[in-house]
């Protein structure tokens, strides 16, 4: 179901002629911290001015500050990785150990595997589902994979594992399940296929069938305003297409405005079980009325999957993940609709 509606809003977005521009991640301090070691491969060692030879356009152009290179080199002398004699950095026996490995593979190579955790029940992988996922503090709610419930039992961050069991709360919508992260572009596309009348002439059968049903189950989707919608059990969701990232910073604030937890997913974020009416659409409009200050805090579980993260001194990490996951373009953009009330 899930497929489905990315399927729709990819072919929306294919049809307005939508390009996702490839913008190179900012602020890559964790590749600067990469290039320094191989550099120190290279050239059996390097100064503080030396290592910086050869990797100026990638500074240049990557805005990054050269305190960075000479702030690496300090840590990780103290860390016992790097020695420094005569002013010439190289690796100590632990550092070999450390970062060596086959034949130092990390440092000649970029590229990691996507920023996915795998979902095990027992042996069984169930799924993947992106690790932003799980940023929020608090209970978690259950992850919708392979058509049924699971709830998580455990969350292992250096193995990028998460183990669950099944559960007989449905958690969410059918038609939402977990995965990959969704980007604001992709989101707001689905809202105007769901909210919108009419099939692309490029859709199934099958396809149309079961987009009516998504439809007539989402029905509160407006394709011009955010929408908090009220269940038979009184519990609350703000419906703001928004995307993974900006989500995620939503609940965070509406965490610690209520003091409780709080839960998203790449359209829409849940005020806990309990909240009242009034409460809800009070926090929600302080939300949109504010600027919401980064917690670089709720994000650094994200940079451990980064190579050589742990490179970088804490405050050049917190930087790393603010340029990633600020999201500012995106709450701007939602925040500027005016939000509706409705009960299902």
């Amino acid at each position: 179901h899930t497929s489905l509606l990315r399927a729709a809003g990819l072919l929306d977005l294919f049809d307005r002629g939508f390009v996702e521009p490839v913008v190179p991640p900012a602020r890559p301090y964790h590749l600067l911290a990469q290039q320094i070691l191989a550099q120190i491969l290279q050239h059996k060692g390097v100064s503080e001015v030396s290592w910086s030879d050869g990797l100026e356009t990638f500074i240049t152009q990557s805005v990054l500050d050269r305190a960075v290179g000479n702030e690496v080199l300090a840590l990780l002398t103290q860390r016992g990785l790097l020695a420094q004699d005569n002013g010439i950095y190289w690796f100590t026996k632990e550092g070999e150990k450390e970062l060596g490995g086959i034949n130092f593979l990390d440092l000649l190579s970029i590229f990691v595997s996507e920023d996915l955790f795998e979902v095990r029940f027992g042996n069984r992988e169930v799924g993947r589902v992106d690790r932003i996922t799980f940023v929020l503090k608090g209970e978690r709610r259950p992850l919708l994979l392979a058509g049924k419930s699971w709830k998580v039992i455990d969350i292992n961050w250096s193995r990028g594992v998460v183990s669950v069991e099944p559960s007989g709360d449905p958690g969410r919508s059918r038609w939402l399940g977990d995965g990959p992260a969704m980007p604001y572009e992709l989101c707001q596309a689905i809202r105007r296929v769901v909210s919108m009348d009419g099939n692309t002439d490029r859709l199934s059968t099958r396809a149309r069938d079961a987009l009516t049903d998504a439809r007539s189950e989402l029905w509160w989707l407006d394709g011009t305003a955010t929408t908090i919608s009220e269940t038979s059990n009184g519990n609350f969701v703000w419906w703001t297409c928004a995307g993974t990232v900006a989500n995620v910073r939503i609940a965070s604030k509406i965490q610690e405005l209520l003091g409780k937890p709080c839960t998203s997913d790449e359209l829409s974020v849940s005020f806990v079980d309990g909240t009242l009416r009034d409460d809800a659409i009070r926090i929600a409009k302080a939300v949109k009325e504010t600027t919401i200050p980064f917690n670089p805090s709720a994000f650094r579980a994200l940079a451990e999957k980064l190579k050589f993260f742990d490179a970088l001194p804490e405050a050049r990490v917190f930087e790393l993940v603010e340029a990633r996951y600020h999201a500012t373009r995106e709450l701007s953009l939602v925040f500027a609709e005016p939000i509706r009330m409705i009960v299902i």
